[in-house]
């Protein structure tokens, strides 16, 4: 009896693959969805491009496009090991200032602040690792009431305009010499966006 494939590798790549991979081993989200709509989605993976040095050239476009009924979309994944919060990324750089190592980089925002002006719908593919600590608090619920707890691992496709909200609020709080709120809790990300645990989760959401 044949072995079932390997898992992809949960990186920044491996959250990418689950919607990009198509092979027999491993058939992604897009992929499937190609198949199963019979021709009424069409997607593509951004190239990133090299430049002279051998770096990579940041150009801000999302990693995958997707036509579905006649509307254009941009999905751009994000994948963060938390352990109880999922980093937002900057809307501006300031002189000198590193930017974060997790979260939308200042030329995506761009990007997709531009596209969602031309009418495309733009998404952030969000996958946070919750640590085992934060679940179980979370599990205890406020003034030690139980409530569900959160899973291990949280997939949640999120509107651009909910997430750039956030973003902007704390690029506010910077300039006003406040500490900002760069990153989403666990907890609030379980219920922002759209599950996003299969095909079938990808397409409701984009037909929602």
């Amino acid at each position: 009896m044949a072995k079932p494939p390997a898992p992809l590798p949960m990186t920044g790549k491996g959250w990418e693959s689950c919607f990009g991979a198509d092979s027999k081993a491993h058939r992604g989200y897009l992929p499937t969805l190609a198949l199963t709509t019979r021709g009424q989605l069409h997607w593509w993976q951004n190239v990133v491009t090299v430049n002279r040095y051998g770096g990579k050239s940041e150009t801000g476009m999302p990693d995958f496009g997707i036509l579905l009924d006649g509307r254009l979309h941009f999905v751009e994944c994000k994948h963060d090991s938390g352990p109880s919060a999922m980093g937002l990324g900057r809307l501006t750089k300031p002189d000198g200032d590193k930017l974060p190592d997790h979260g939308v980089a200042p030329k995506q925002a761009i990007w997709m602040d531009l596209a969602t002006a031309a009418g495309a719908r733009c998404w952030i593919a969000a996958r946070l690792e919750v640590g085992a600590a934060t679940r179980a608090k979370s599990a205890q619920g406020r003034l030690g009431a139980p409530s569900a707890p959160l899973p291990p691992v949280l997939c949640r496709l999120v509107p651009w305009p909910t997430w750039r909200a956030l973003m902007a609020a704390a690029e506010d709080a910077r300039r006003r010499g406040e500490v900002p709120d760069a990153s989403i809790p666990a907890a609030a990300l379980a219920t922002m966006g759209h599950p996003l645990g299969s095909a079938a989760d990808l397409l409701t959401a984009l037909r929602a």
